[in-house]
């Protein structure tokens, strides 16, 4: 998990909380499939071992680069001040087609116009060395090949019931939803309640469970 602020400061929340939520989405789809294939496999041989668990536990976890969004998706989704989670996958399924992982372009926490920390020195252009790259000792160049996610669909859970957002984690995996950052610095545990708290949204989240 990335602190979103190092090396400096970058209000890319939205990137973080929709990336992740893919990203375990993606995982959660491979645990699924793998334990599917390891029980057929499992009910061909009479006395077989289910190593569904130690399987499961060998599966990759999945990181996609956020600076690729903040790369190429600034029109679409958002930058280094606020953007939308939804903008980042329809970024994904209408225009770009994929984000790469982030071993093709770790985070920087730059987009084009921050002036925050080295980001007006860096070029965060959307270009093939800015979508994934390779680097030696004296220079660095595009990849052609390179791995990367794409969803074939994507959508808003729009009521405020939290029994639908509910029936969404449990049906696909974990959702981004906005929350407003302030009202949790004391939060230490359980259900927060608070009916009095600010209901305007300054931060993005994944949510996991419950």
């Amino acid at each position: 998990m990335l602190n979103q602020h190092i090396p400096q400061y970058c209000g890319s929340c939205w990137a973080h909380a929709a990336l992740s939520v893919l990203a375990d989405r993606i995982k959660i789809s491979r645990i699924l499939s793998s334990s599917y294939n390891n029980n057929n496999h499992n009910n061909t041989a009479a006395g077989a071992n289910n190593n569904n668990d130690n399987n499961n536990n060998n599966i990759d976890d999945i990181n996609l680069s956020i600076q690729h969004v903040l790369n190429c998706a600034t029109d679409m989704a958002g930058s280094c001040h606020g953007g939308k989670e939804s903008g980042t996958y329809q970024w994904i399924h209408q225009k770009n087609g994929f984000v790469v992982y982030d071993t093709c372009q770790p985070y920087l926490a730059c987009s084009h116009e921050s002036q925050e920390g080295f980001c007006p020195f860096i070029d965060t252009t959307c270009t093939a060395i800015n979508t994934c790259r390779t680097c030696d000792s004296t220079e660095c160049k595009p990849m052609d090949s390179f791995p990367y996610a794409s969803i074939a669909e994507y959508g808003v859970v729009k009521s405020r019931n939290v029994t639908e957002i509910m029936a969404e984690i449990i049906a696909r995996g974990p959702v981004s939803a906005h929350v407003h950052g302030a009202s949790l610095h004391n939060y230490r545990g359980g259900i927060f309640n608070d009916t009095h708290a600010d209901r305007h949204t300054t931060h993005a989240v994944s949510i996991v469970g419950w």
